[in-house]
């Protein structure tokens, strides 16, 4: 296996169980327009930028960005409400002791994701972290391990991108990173994974673990 020289973190589902957040903070949001979201409906719009989320329902640009301001006001509002996934910090901790640079690439919008590990003292561990606004076109498309590869001076097969989601190692795989699946968390019943992983681990111990031997 190629030499391992940096991560990237999803966020959601990966560091941190938002889902029930997020899910509260889409009612609160589309409650102006008289509408509502379930589960399976936010599955069908991760991958879309921010002023097109909700086009099919007939809201405008800039309706759809004030869907998303009110959105990441709630979870602003609420990141008390957000569960960082037990062994997470160890595992960060861990890494940091190599002095490996970790980098957080989410399909939320950079500041949301900053609230999120301000709100949990993790956001020292990361950098640069970068949001659904911080990239062209968002995941499965590789652009945000592009712009990390580049941002390290680290080529993109040296770095191990670690994702709860399809989305996530689909990237990696494109980019040609090392692709770890983070099943610490029970999936959405709507999505059927249909790619795998290098590596797949059912808590971030079993990861520490792996590393440990890596490094041996």
């Amino acid at each position: 296996m190629k030499k391992i020289k940096g991560f990237i973190f999803d966020l959601d589902g990966t560091i941190a169980s938002t889902s029930r957040v997020i899910y509260e903070a889409y009612q609160r949001a589309l409650l102006p327009w008289g509408k509502e979201l379930n589960k399976s409906e936010i599955e069908s719009i991760r991958t879309k930028k921010a002023e097109c989320l909700f086009e099919d329902w007939g809201l405008s640009p800039s309706e759809n960005l004030k869907v998303v301001e009110k959105m990441n006001d709630y979870c602003k509002e609420n990141v008390h409400k957000v569960e960082i996934f037990d062994g997470i910090p160890e595992l960060l901790s861990f890494i940091s002791e190599y002095n490996l640079p970790l980098s957080v690439w989410t399909g939320r919008a950079q500041e949301a994701a900053k609230d999120v590990l301000n709100g949990h003292n993790l956001i020292q561990h990361f950098s640069p972290i970068y949001g659904s606004n911080n990239v062209s076109i968002n995941k499965p498309h590789p652009e945000g391990i592009i712009k990390i590869s580049t941002d390290w001076n680290i080529p993109s097969e040296n770095l191990v991108i670690i994702g709860d989601h399809d989305h996530d190692i689909m990237a990696g795989k494109e980019a040609g990173c090392i692709t770890v699946r983070a099943e610490w968390r029970a999936l959405n019943p709507s999505h059927i994974k249909k790619c795998e992983a290098d590596y797949t681990f059912s808590t971030p111990y079993e990861f520490i673990d792996w590393l440990k031997d890596y490094s041996s």
